[in-house]
């Protein structure tokens, strides 16, 4: 994963944000997320973001992003509800269901073990260029997450 990624920032005139959704100590993504800013030291201007500098702060940061690639579903969600092309490893079932949900595209899916550098450049470039968008309008995504509050059996009484 991050040998793609650093081929693709050695390849475009990009700028990293390392959106850090997990900043727990044992279970977080703190120590993952300094791995890659060390492998990208020097190639390009690098900032980190995390959950302790709040959700705003997350969202900002977000929507000011061009392209993202996430390795946690709640970065993948920030960047659908902000129209930021995005791809998500489907490390989970919850992710890979998703991005069905939302009809993204397969141009913008990596496997759930990137271990091919190149697959992981192709799908970054191909956010840059391509127009393909998830399928799913945002007022229904909206509409169909109200649904699990109201009609999901245990949102319903009991008769």
């Amino acid at each position: 994963m991050i040998a793609g990624i650093r081929s693709f920032v050695d390849t475009e005139p990009v700028d990293v944000t390392i959106l850090v959704f997990n900043t727990h100590p044992t279970k977080g993504d703190v120590a993952c997320s300094d791995r890659l800013r060390a492998a990208l030291q020097g190639r390009c201007d690098i900032r980190t973001v995390t959950a302790d500098d709040g959700v705003r702060a997350m969202w900002s940061e977000m929507r000011a992003c061009d392209i993202g690639l996430h390795m946690r579903m709640h970065g993948g969600i920030f960047a659908y509800l902000t129209g930021v092309p995005f791809t998500l490893v489907p490390y989970h079932r919850k992710c890979a269901d998703f991005l069905t949900e939302i009809g993204q595209p397969m141009g913008r899916r990596l496997p759930v073990r990137p271990d091919d550098p190149y697959e992981v450049h192709k799908v970054l470039s191909g956010l840059l260029t391509s127009t393909e968008r998830p399928l799913l309008d945002l007022t229904e995504f909206a509409h169909r997450a109200r649904l699990n509050f109201t009609q999901a059996p245990w949102a319903r009484p009991v008769a």
